[in-house]
């Protein structure tokens, strides 16, 4: 049963979600990526091996994370939270963000926090250094801020690291200058350690007003109403021996006001990955359905070939007419922008060919396109551009020549007619 102020803290969480909220946000979360895989892309490098990654926890409690454009202090990587973490997307309009995923604690959290926890999201991993210190960097956030500090709601973060000349197993995410872990009332506006904390509240109603808290409309925060600057966790270890390491993330006395953990990417000497653009597509008629296949992006831009547009992952997109088309993608993140453009084919990869005693000759073609005709009878020429567009016309007897030189480079499909058949092939203009 909770006390008293838990079922307070309820009842006012449920007022609070009845709010609207904006989807202008520039923290990006995505969670498509399982945790093994951002773990081993994000960490596994020239400083350390990672082998052996589990994880404890509900899937909308782990994303890939890109901040670059928000406050929260660190550019890309893992974020684990308590809760959803789609909650932790800003602008910071709610003062109490939570989703409830009904999972256990952790024995680790309870012995640092002293309260028993719920919601824990735990990632371990076995790890290799081939250097003699190493580091993470990460950002503990929380919805329990500012009103529950100093109550049982002590919502936690642990960083627990054993193996060769470590002592048990310690927790090395502390308060920096102290022994004190990373939790809600070791870290907030009231404490000596208050230069760790930031105030992301628009009401400030508990810090003084040497904290900058945000306004209500700043889309660049993250939705917690508090989190720390970045800190770094660091373990002298031995060079090439295996440690085990446990990092997690819990609420405390209840399951509800999330909290969460951004590891930065940096650690480990990891780096940044830069989107590679790419992407595959279906075609039904003149609809294309696109499936992005780049990693770890935060924004998207697709141009079609049409004169139209998307900003989705995974568009879908109806041509007005069969054709050819250039299709780009572009996709970023903070480490760069990547390009690719493919040629989508809507007129069918074989072409219709029905018309025998016809030939397109010496294709690509450069200023004039010659036509092999063994019928007796006239045939109709047409000559369309990649989207359609009828460009050339006229009426043919025998072999005969087409003068292109007027037209700009690219591909233009010819087809010729005759006695109800037809034939037609894709020409490359050089």
């Amino acid at each position: 049963m909770k006390h008293f102020s838990g079922l307070f803290k309820a009842t006012l969480l449920a007022l609070l979600l009845l709010s609207a909220r904006s989807s202008f946000a520039q923290l990006v979360v995505d969670s498509i990526y399982d945790v093994p895989t951002m773990a081993t892309d994000f960490f596994s490098g020239t400083c350390v091996d990672v082998v052996n990654v589990t994880y404890q926890g509900s899937p909308l409690n782990m994303s890939f994370f890109e901040g670059s454009q928000s406050n929260i202090g660190l550019d890309m990587g893992i974020l684990l939270s308590s809760g959803n973490v789609f909650d932790a997307v800003g602008p910071n309009d709610l003062s109490g963000t939570s989703t409830f995923i009904g999972l256990p604690g952790d024995n680790d959290l309870n012995t640092l926090t002293m309260f028993s926890t719920y919601d824990a999201a735990v990632l371990e991993m076995d790890i290799v250094p081939h250097v003699d210190t190493i580091f993470f960097d990460y950002v503990f956030g929380s919805e329990e801020y500012p009103e529950w500090v100093g109550t049982a709601f002590n919502d936690v973060f642990g960083f627990f690291i054993n193996g060769p000349g470590i002592a048990g197993t310690q927790n090395i995410a502390l308060i920096p200058g102290s022994n004190l872990p990373v939790t809600i009332n070791n870290v907030n506006c009231n404490l000596t350690q208050s230069p760790y904390y930031i105030c992301n509240d628009p009401q400030n109603a508990y810090c003084d007003g040497n904290y900058s808290c945000p306004s209500w409309t700043d889309s660049t925060i993250v939705e917690y109403d508090g989190f720390t600057t970045p800190i770094q966790a660091y373990a002298i270890v031995i060079p090439d021996s295996t440690y085990h390491v446990k990092i997690a993330v819990a609420d405390a006395s209840d399951g509800i006001l999330d909290s969460g953990i951004f590891l930065g990417v940096n650690s480990l000497c990891g780096d940044g990955q830069k989107p590679v653009a790419d992407y595959d597509y279906v075609i039904d008629g003149e609809t294309v359905g696109f499936t992005n296949l780049a990693k770890y992006v935060r924004s998207y831009y697709w141009d079609f070939g049409d004169g139209a547009s998307s900003n989705v992952r995974n568009p879908t997109h109806e041509f007005a007419v069969a054709g050819i088309y250039n299709v780009m993608l572009i996709t970023t993140n903070y480490k760069g922008s990547d390009t690719i453009v493919k040629t989508i084919d809507l007129l069918g990869t074989g072409m219709q060919n029905t018309l025998d005693g016809v030939q397109v000759l010496a294709n690509p073609v450069t200023n004039v396109i010659n036509v092999s005709n063994l019928i007796a009878e006239p045939v109709q020429f047409y000559l369309f551009d990649n989207v359609g567009q009828l460009i050339r016309a006229s009426q043919e007897t025998g072999s005969f020549s087409v003068n292109v030189s007027d037209l700009a480079a690219g591909v233009y499909v010819a087809e010729i007619g005759a006695n109800g058949k037809v034939y037609r092939t894709k020409v490359v203009k050089q």
